[in-house]
C-alpha cells in the first residue's frame, strides 16, 4: 500500500468525505458544524456566515487546548511499510451523567502493510446509548485507512460509510452501517444497531500528567520503540468535555459539556490473554477527579510461552496527577507533600477482579490508593471485540464492559513509616464508571491463569516494586495453557521514562463555553423534590439539570433566578414561593442562616428521619445491588432532642471587620470568616454555652493585646477552642475547655492569655482546662496526638508536634454509657451524641443476638476507646478488640479496668494492612504471638473509607456465625456488604445474609447517618 505525506493524506480524507457530512447534517440540524470546511463564505447567507466564524474559533480553541495537554504517542505509529504483524486502535469515551448514560467509539487498524495478512484491514465499533452496539470492518482490498504520524488524526472510508478523527482529537464525525451482526461473545448477544452517525466536539483538559503547564506522561516511556515490550498503552485524554450528538438506527441523543476521555494501544505481539479495566471521570462530589485503573497478564515478545503481569493506576485530582505501578519511575514530585502536580510512585498493585466485582489498591512510598467497583448481573453490559495474537483471528469478542457500575475511590498520603496521615479522596463514588474484563478465560471451562482450576472467581495477583539497581525481576508461568505451575525467571534492564516526555510544555488556556440551554440569570418555576447534603433543595429543569436552591424543603414549588451553571448542576437563589413545603419550619437557630454548623434546621424532624433512611436504603440497592433493600432497612432510629445533644464542640478564632477576635463558627461554603455566636450554639449544652459567651466577654475586654491565628500567613495566636460536656450517673454535668493557641507554656502565666484563661476557670462547671501548643507551621487544620476523632476514624488531620498541658483540674473527664464508663482526654475520641450513642451501642447488642449463657467470644474491630467492646463484655465470654492508634488502646484498656472488666482485651494492629495469605492467623494471633481463639461474633466499626477487601476476605476464612457491621458511611458499608454476602468459593470462604440494616440518627440537622447491618452465616 502506497503511503503518502501526512497533510496530503488529510486533505484527502476531507474531501472524500465532504458531501457525506452534508448530507448527513441535512438530518441532524441541532449541530451543524460540519458545513464549514466544504461551503465557502460567499455561498452562506450573513447569519449562517458569523456562525461559521464563531464555530471555526471553538475548533481552533479547541485544538489549541489539546496541545496543551497533548501526549506522547498520540499519532498513527504505522507509517513506514513493513511486513510485520502490527495492530493499533483508539478508544474514546462520552459520559451523559444526566440520563446515566455513556457512549464510545472505538477505532482499529489491523496489520496495514501485510497484503497477505488474512486479518488486515480497519474498522470501528460504536457502544451507543441505550445500550445499541455496531462493529463495522473492512479488508485492505475494500476501504482506506489514513493516520498522521505526529497528530491524533485519522480516518477510514468504505463507499458510503466513513469515519473521521480531526483536530487533534477534538472533532469526531462519522457514519457506519452493518448487517446487524450481533455481539457473538461468550456472555450472550446484545442489541444490534443497523445504522450509527455522530457529530461530537470535544475540548480536552487533562492529558497524562499533572496540572497546568505540568509535562504529559507517557506509562511506556521510550521503550515503545523495542518490539520486545510490546504492546503499548496510552491515555491520551484523561479528562475532557464533549458536545454533540450521536444517532442510532434514526433516533438521536443530544449532549453537551460531558466528561469525555480517550486511550490508546498498539503493537504487534503479546496481547494479553487476561485484563481487567475500570476507568470514570463522572463524580458527582468530586467533578476534578479522573480515574483509569487496568492490569492483566501479557506475552513476552522475545521469550515464547512466557507471561507476566502488569498492572498501573492513574488519578487525576485537580491539578495534581497520581500514577502507581510496579516499575521503578523517576522521582518527579519536589514537594514532600503533593509534589510538583505529580507523583510517579514505585508501588505494589494488588487486585482481585471477577466480573461483578473490581478490587484494585496500591501501596507506594507516599501515597496509597483504593479502587472498588461493583456491577450487578442484570446491569446492561456490551460484548466488544479486542486484538488476539492469532495470525488469523483479528478482532474476537473477547471483552465485555459495563457502562454503569459503581467505582469507589479513596487515595492517602503516607508517612514515613507508611501510616496514612492525611486522606486526599474520601470514598469518591460514581455510579456512571466503565468496568471491564477481556479474555480468559472467565468461566468454568478452563483454569484461570496462576492458580489451578479455580472457577469463575477472582483472579489474585501481586506485583511488588523493585529498587534501583537497574535490573526488574519477574516470575511468571511457563505455559498458561495447562494447569502446570512450572516458573521461570526473566531478567529485563529497567529505563528511565520518556525523554520526550521530560519537556515542559507552555500551559495556554483552555476556552469553556456552557453549552447548556440554561444560563445564568434566567428565570424558573420549580418544584424541590429532594434534600441535598449540603442543606439545599434539589430541583430540576425542564431539561432534566440538576438545581440545588437553599432555603427550600420538599415539596415546595418556587420561582429561582440561576446563579451559576455547570456541567452536571446548576444553583439558583429563591425569589419566591409559589406553594410552601408541608415539612418547611422556621430554624430554631438565630446564627442558622449564615453558620456551617448545621443544614437541614429549616425542615421538620421527620423529613430529616425520612430522608436519612432513604439514603441506607438507597446505597445498597444502587451500591450493594440489594434487590430487597427496602425490605432489609428498618426506620431510621430517631432522637427527641434535636437541640442541644452535643457533648463536643470545636470553636474557631478568627477576626472581624474592626480587627477584634470573635469565637464561633464557619460559615456556611466558606472557610475565609467566622459567624461570631452571639446568641450561643443550639448544638451543645446550655452550661457549655455560658463558658462559650464568658470566652466572648474575655475576648472583649483583652481586645487588641491578642490576635487571631491566620491560616494563610501563619501568624497569631489564638487557634481553637474546645468545650467537652460529660454527665455522671447521677445527672451531674462537667466540662472539659481546650484551648489551643500558638503559645509558648512562659506566655500562659501573664497578659491577654492569662486573663482569657483565668476566665473560663470562674465558671462553677468547669473542671478541667488544658491548654494545647500548636506550632505556627503545623498543619492548617488543627492537629492532634494521635487520637483525635479524624484520626482515630481513619480521617484526615495528621500527627504533630502538639504539645497538651494541664492548666486547671485533670486532663480528664467521665462520660457515662448504657452504665459503662469511659474516662476520656482532650484527644480522646467518644461519640458526640451520648443520647444516641446509647441507642447505638443498645442496637449493636440487640444484633450480636447473644446465646444468654456468657460462652461466646466476640471479636472487636476498628474499637477505638473500647467503646463497643466494653459495652457487649457483660454478655460474652471474651472480647479482643483491634484499634491501629496505639493511644486508643491504653485508652481502650484504662476503661477496662475502671468498670473492673477483666474479660476484654485489646491490642493494637493495622487492618487495613493485613496479610491474606496468613488467613486466620492474620486477626487471631497477638503482637506477642499468643493464639486467640476463633470469635463467634464480630463487630466491626470502620471509618468512612470502609474495610479492605482483604480483611473481608479474612472474615469470611474465619466464618463467625453473625457479623455486626457500624458504619457512619453507607455508601462504603454497601459496597462491603455486597462482598461479605458473595456466594462462598469454597469450604474456607463462608457466606453471609443480610438480615437487617438499621439506620441511626445521630446529627440532627445534618446528612449525617450512621447505620448497624446484621449478617448472618448461611448454614452456620
Amino acid at each position: 500500500m502506497t503511503r503518502s505525506a501526512p497533510s496530503v493524506r488529510r486533505a484527502h480524507i476531507n474531501d472524500r468525505r465532504a458531501h457525506r457530512v452534508r448530507r448527513v447534517n441535512t438530518r441532524a440540524p441541532a449541530l451543524d458544524v460540519a458545513s464549514q470546511n466544504v461551503s465557502s463564505n460567499e455561498d452562506q447567507p450573513s447569519g449562517q456566515t458569523s456562525r461559521a466564524a464563531d464555530d471555526e474559533d471553538d475548533a481552533d480553541a479547541r485544538k489549541r487546548a489539546a496541545l496543551a495537554v497533548k501526549t506522547p504517542h498520540s499519532g498513527y505509529h504505522r507509517q513506514v511499510g513493513t511486513s510485520r504483524a502490527f495492530f493499533e486502535g483508539w478508544y474514546f469515551r462520552f459520559t451523559l451523567p444526566r440520563s446515566a448514560q455513556s457512549a464510545s467509539l472505538i477505532y482499529h487498524v489491523y496489520d496495514p502493510d501485510v497484503e497477505t495478512s488474512a486479518r488486515a484491514g480497519a474498522g470501528a465499533q460504536v457502544c451507543a446509548p441505550g445500550g445499541k452496539y455496531l462493529y463495522s470492518e473492512t479488508s485492505a482490498g475494500s476501504g482506506s485507512f489514513e493516520g498522521a504520524s505526529h497528530a491524533l488524526e485519522l480516518g477510514m472510508t468504505r463507499g458510503d460509510d466513513f469515519f473521521e478523527v480531526s483536530s487533534e482529537g477534538t472533532r469526531h464525525r462519522g457514519s457506519l452501517t452493518s448487517a446487524g451482526e450481533r455481539e457473538d461473545g461468550p456472555w450472550g448477544a446484545g442489541r444490534a444497531a443497523r445504522s450509527v452517525k455522530w457529530d461530537i466536539a470535544v475540548t480536552p483538559l487533562r492529558g497524562w500528567g499533572g496540572g497546568p503547564g505540568a509535562r504529559m506522561q507517557s506509562p511506556a516511556g521510550w521503550l515503545t520503540a523495542l518490539p520486545v515490550f510490546e504492546p503499548h498503552w496510552q491515555v491520551t485524554m484523561a479528562h475532557g468535555l464533549a458536545s454533540g450528538w450521536i444517532e442510532t438506527d434514526g433516533e438521536r441523543v443530544e449532549f453537551s459539556d460531558c466528561p469525555a476521555y480517550s486511550e490508546k494501544n498498539w503493537g504487534g505481539a503479546g496481547f494479553p490473554l487476561k485484563w481487567f479495566w475500570a476507568q470514570c471521570n463522572s463524580f458527582p462530589d468530586y467533578p476534578d477527579l479522573s480515574v483509569t485503573v487496568t492490569g492483566g497478564n501479557r506475552g513476552v515478545v522475545v521469550l515464547p510461552n512466557v507471561r507476566e503481569d502488569v498492572g498501573l493506576i492513574g488519578i487525576h485530582f485537580g491539578d495534581r496527577f497520581f500514577q502507581f505501578t510496579p516499575a521503578v519511575q523517576v522521582e518527579i514530585a519536589a514537594d514532600a507533600k503533593y509534589g510538583a502536580g505529580q507523583a510517579l510512585e514505585a508501588a505494589a498493585v494488588r487486585w482481585d477482579v471477577e466480573w461483578g466485582r473490581w478490587s484494585v489498591s496500591a501501596v507506594g512510598k507516599r501515597y496509597e490508593c483504593s479502587i472498588e467497583g461493583t456491577c450487578a448481573d442484570g446491569d446492561k453490559s456490551t460484548v466488544i471485540r479486542a486484538p488476539t495474537d492469532s495470525l488469523e483471528d483479528g478482532m474476537a469478542p473477547l471483552c465485555r464492559e459495563t457502562f454503569t457500575g459503581v467505582i469507589v475511590v479513596s487515595l492517602w498520603r503516607l508517612d514515613d513509616r507508611g501510616a496514612r496521615v492525611e486522606t486526599i479522596i474520601d470514598a469518591a463514588m460514581s455510579s456512571t464508571a466503565c468496568l471491564e474484563i477481556g479474555g480468559g478465560p472467565w468461566n468454568a471451562a478452563r483454569p484461570a491463569h496462576g492458580s489451578a482450576r479455580r472457577r469463575q472467581r477472582r483472579c489474585q495477583n501481586s506485583l511488588t516494586p523493585r529498587r534501583p539497581p537497574p535490573w526488574t525481576l519477574i516470575r511468571r508461568l511457563a505455559d498458561p495453557s495447562t494447569s502446570s505451575q512450572s516458573t521461570l525467571t526473566f531478567i529485563r534492564p529497567h529505563f528511565p521514562p520518556c525523554v520526550c516526555a521530560t519537556r515542559a510544555r507552555p500551559h495556554r488556556p483552555m476556552t469553556r463555553v456552557p453549552l447548556h440551554a440554561a444560563s445564568v440569570g434566567d428565570v424558573y418555576t420549580v418544584e424541590c423534590v429532594d434534600l441535598a447534603s449540603t442543606g439545599e433543595g434539589v430541583c430540576r429543569l425542564p431539561d432534566g439539570l440538576v438545581l440545588l436552591c437553599a432555603n427550600t424543603a420538599p415539596g415546595e414549588v418556587l420561582e429561582v433566578e440561576l446563579s451559576s451553571v455547570g456541567r452536571s448542576f446548576a444553583r439558583g437563589m429563591k425569589l419566591s414561593s409559589v406553594r410552601a413545603s408541608p415539612s418547611c419550619v422556621t430554624p430554631p437557630c438565630r446564627h442558622y442562616a449564615r453558620c456551617g454548623g448545621c443544614a437541614w434546621q429549616h425542615v421538620d424532624y421527620e423529613t430529616q428521619r425520612e430522608r436519612k433512611g432513604r439514603t441506607v436504603r438507597e446505597a445498597l440497592t444502587r451500591v450493594g445491588r440489594f434487590v430487597d433493600g427496602d425490605d432489609l432497612t428498618s426506620a431510621c432510629v430517631g432522637t427527641k432532642e434535636t437541640t442541644r445533644y452535643r457533648n463536643k464542640m470545636e470553636f474557631a478564632f478568627g477576626s472581624d471587620a474592626s480587627g477584634g477576635v470573635v469565637v464561633g463558627l464557619r460559615p456556611r461554603g466558606t472557610n475565609d470568616s467566622i459567624v461570631d455566636l452571639e446568641f450561643g450554639c443550639l448544638l451543645q449544652s446550655e452550661a457549655a454555652d455560658d463558658v462559650l459567651s464568658a470566652v466572648r466577654a474575655s475576648l472583649k475586654r483583652v481586645r487588641g493585646r491578642i490576635d487571631a491565628f491566620d491560616r494563610t500567613t501563619g501568624k497569631g495566636t489564638l487557634r481553637s477552642v474546645t468545650i467537652r460536656t460529660a454527665t455522671s450517673g447521677d445527672g451531674k454535668r462537667s466540662l472539659m475547655v481546650d484551648l489551643a493557641t500558638t503559645a509558648s507554656e512562659k506566655e500562659l502565666t501573664s497578659g491577654a492569655l492569662a486573663e482569657l484563661i483565668a476566665d473560663i476557670t470562674k465558671h462553677e462547671a468547669v473542671t478541667s482546662v488544658v491548654h494545647t501548643t500548636v506550632p505556627a507551621e503545623a498543619e492548617l487544620r488543627r492537629a492532634g496526638v494521635g487520637r483525635s476523632a479524624k484520626f482515630v476514624k481513619g480521617g484526615k488531620k495528621p500527627i504533630s508536634k502538639r504539645k497538651v498541658v494541664t492548666l486547671y483540674g485533670e486532663n480528664k473527664i467521665v462520660e457515662t454509657l448504657n452504665g459503662v464508663k469511659f474516662e476520656l482526654s482532650s484527644a480522646s475520641f467518644f461519640q458526640t451524641n451520648t443520647e444516641q450513642a446509647a441507642r447505638l451501642v443498645r442496637e449493636v447488642v440487640a444484633g450480636c443476638g447473644f446465646a444468654g449463657d456468657r460462652s461466646e467470644t466476640v471479636l472487636d474491630l476498628f474499637c477505638g476507646v473500647g467503646t463497643m467492646g466494653l459495652s457487649v463484655a457483660s454478655n460474652a465470654k471474651r472480647v479482643i478488640g483491634w484499634e491501629v492508634v496505639p493511644e486508643a488502646v491504653e485508652d481502650a484498656r484504662r476503661n477496662a479496668e475502671i468498670n473492673g472488666i477483666t474479660n476484654a482485651d485489646f491490642y493494637r494492629v493495622d487492618l487495613s494492612r493485613l496479610n491474606p495469605s496468613k488467613g486466620t492467623k492474620a486477626l487471631l494471633t497477638t503482637p506477642q504471638g499468643d493464639v486467640l481463639p476463633m470469635p463467634d461474633i464480630v463487630i466491626t466499626d470502620p471509618a468512612r473509607p470502609g474495610m479492605d477487601a482483604s480483611l473481608i476476605a479474612i472474615l469470611r476464612t474465619i466464618g463467625a456465625r453473625r457479623i455486626v457491621y457500624v458504619s457512619c458511611n453507607p455508601a462504603t458499608q454497601a459496597r462491603d456488604l455486597a462482598l461479605i454476602t458473595a456466594p462462598s468459593q469454597g469450604s474456607q470462604d463462608a457466606a453471609y445474609v443480610l438480615k437487617l440494616c438499621t439506620p441511626v440518627d445521630m446529627f440532627p440537622h445534618t446528612a449525617h447517618v450512621e447505620s448497624v447491618a446484621v449478617l448472618d452465616r448461611i448454614n452456620a
